[in-house]
């Protein structure tokens, strides 16, 4: 659901990639897609249509269920071609197919629109099976991945305020962790009860909430997202809330301690803390990711924690929970990216702290869009 994004503006987008493409001696493009909980990807970036189902395996006459097709050319209009439809007042799309045979109908489609040979371009591409490149032709496919990943890396007005709104419903479901987190719970009520939070304060979906407690809290994994572990007074609660809310992602990962927390617990979370702070101060125009670490590196270093400071900074976020820029060295800030800041300080015996922050790259001062608290 993008219902947040004008049509106007989705369409300001397909004119931009009509520029691109045709500078690129290009006729047309084709996007994949899949479901809203996965990567609904540049597909919906450029047509504002996010698949609405899971993707099956890619044989027989099921081969393309799930996966949401975007034929867009040059020198006319886009098509949509999916599965299932959506809500047409959720949708801005003007030509929306329903399909139970995508692939052999993104075929017939092309040719209707010109596009049944020669070159032409592919987004996201890492998700169309191959099976279904060869019905396309392979041979003729261009990659286009990085001309769209930069358009999508500047966000508009309306995307900002739309991750915005998406901070609060991470908020919200963050805030019931904290009421819920106490010893004698399991990290799978604590969950539930963010999850609930989340949905209830307006979240498309929670792709998970997580809850690693103890022992379980020091490393990075993501899986299982919360088990039967029942806190015990002193656990470090690590807890990392991703979802969507109107088709635009939340990211929000912040920790806990079950009772009362030792003082250097206490100290290492408002470390942790002041070292976000400081990399989201150094979020300006013409900062590289490599000076976000030096800001990392300094504050981690005054406080006493630079052996302890991992090495990820962070990531943009957006349709996706991860977009680009992944904060590679070289990677140049500009206004209107949305980043997520999540630097993180590791000591055994202590805890595994980070205070993850979105924020929006200006032309001025940093805007911050979480709104959840450090401790």
């Amino acid at each position: 659901m993008v219902a947040v994004i004008a049509l106007a503006e989705i369409e300001q987008r397909q004119e931009r990639l009509r520029r691109a493409l045709a500078e690129a001696g290009l006729p047309g493009a084709v996007a994949v897609g899949r479901g809203f909980f996965d990567r609904p990807g540049s597909m919906a970036y450029l047509t504002g249509h996010i698949p609405p189902f899971i993707s099956a395996p890619f044989s027989g006459d099921g081969a393309g269920i799930g996966l949401g097709v975007a034929i867009l050319p040059v020198a006319g209009d886009p098509v949509v071609i999916d599965t299932y439809p959506s809500r047409p007042d959720r949708t801005p799309v003007r030509d929306l197919r329903a399909s139970s045979r995508v692939v052999d109908d993104t075929v017939a489609a092309l040719r209707e629109k010109g596009l049944g040979g020669g070159p032409l371009a592919v987004i996201d591409g890492d998700l169309l099976p191959w099976a279904f490149a060869r019905a396309l032709g392979a041979e003729r496919l261009v990659p286009f991945d990085l001309p769209v990943a930069r358009l999508r890396a500047i966000k508009s007005t309306a995307e900002v305020e739309a991750i915005r709104a998406a901070a609060r419903v991470a908020d919200a479901g963050l805030t019931a962790v904290r009421l819920a987190l106490r010893p004698g719970v399991t990290e799978r009520a604590i969950c539930a009860a963010g999850q609930a939070a989340a949905l209830a304060a307006g979240a498309d979906f929670v792709r998970y909430l997580r809850v690693h407690s103890g022992p379980w809290a020091y490393g990075g994994a993501r899986w299982p997202q919360a088990m039967d572990r029942v806190l015990e007074a002193g656990d470090y609660v690590s807890v990392d809330i991703i979802g969507a809310c109107d088709g635009y992602g939340f990211d929000v990962l912040r920790c806990f301690v079950a009772g009362r927390a030792s003082e250097a617990q206490r100290h290492l979370t408002e470390a942790a803390g002041q070292v976000t702070a400081a990399v989201v101060d150094a979020c300006r125009p013409g900062a590289r990711a490599a000076d976000l670490r030096a800001a990392a590196v300094a504050r981690a270093t005054a406080l006493g924690y630079r052996e302890g400071l991992g090495d990820f900074l962070g990531h943009g976020i957006g349709i996706e929970t991860m977009e680009w820029p992944l904060l590679g060295p070289d990677d140049v800030l500009e206004p209107g990216m949305v980043l997520c800041i999540e630097p993180r300080l590791k000591v055994d015996g202590v805890g595994n702290a980070c205070a993850e922050e979105e924020v929006a790259v200006t032309a001025g001062e940093p805007d911050r869009l979480t709104v959840t608290p450090y401790q």
